[in-house]
């Protein structure tokens, strides 16, 4: 009640019960169950308070679980808000408009498709959150990071390659695409020097869809079929 609250039931409290409290709110008045109210008589007589009304704060994770409530959420929602750890929260807070769309991670070569498809259509932008959320959320799958590398090269944010092929190289140092990728780097910022020693190795561009798909789904147009010509016997 000090936080402001107007009335107090507890979980096994009826439904009927709610909707009296609810009606007592409205009406201007405090609402208080029967359940506890003998314990607020006694604690008035005695100057004591109900351990059930004692003033004990909310943990951290009961003020995640109200904040939650607040805004809506279902319980499977909750559920699936609280098992997840912090920096995967980060990750679908700051990646919101990639994650409400449930990309399937573990389906790596689903989603790849999936990123150039969107790419191809000219949605680089979507295409490059997409793949960091990809390669961010799941960071022991190779593809995830070679497919984003690719994007950074063909759009030519040396910037971004650098720090994400920093990051590859964090989790897979032993992969067999690192000296491709140090080489695409060198491309694209010769004087990092990350890159340095690519300095002296072939300088030739990388094909697209080395790790990007491209075109996904793309048809060859299929051979016209053979013309016969048929000639009657004589």
């Amino acid at each position: 009640f000090k936080a402001g609250a107007s009335g107090y039931l507890l979980k096994r409290s009826a439904g009927s019960e709610l909707l009296q409290a609810i009606q007592s709110v409205m009406d201007g008045q405090c609402y208080v169950t029967p359940l506890v109210a003998k314990g607020l008589v006694e604690s008035a007589i005695s100057g004591r308070m109900p351990a059930v009304l004692t003033d004990k704060p909310l943990t951290p994770r009961q003020r995640e679980v109200l904040q939650l409530v607040a805004e809506g959420k279902t319980v499977k929602e909750i559920a699936s808000a609280l098992t997840l750890s912090p920096s995967m929260r980060y990750l679908q807070s700051r990646y919101h408009d990639i994650a409400i769309l449930m990309p399937p991670l573990d389906a790596p070569q689903r989603l790849l498709r999936q990123a150039a498809t969107v790419y191809d259509e000219g949605a680089s932008e979507f295409a490059k959150r997409l793949l960091k959320f990809a390669a961010y959320s799941r960071p022991y799958t190779e593809e995830f990071w070679l497919a984003l590398l690719e994007l950074l090269y063909r759009e030519k944010f040396a910037t971004d390659y650098v720090v994400n092929a920093k990051w590859f190289h964090e989790y897979h140092p032993d992969s067999k695409d690192w000296d491709e990728a140090v080489r695409i780097g060198y491309l694209l910022d010769p004087l990092e020097p990350l890159f340095a020693i690519a300095s002296h190795w072939p300088h030739d561009e990388p094909l697209p869809g080395l790790w990007l798909p491209s075109n996904p789904g793309e048809q060859k147009p299929l051979a016209a079929p053979p013309h016969l010509a048929l000639e009657l016997a004589k």
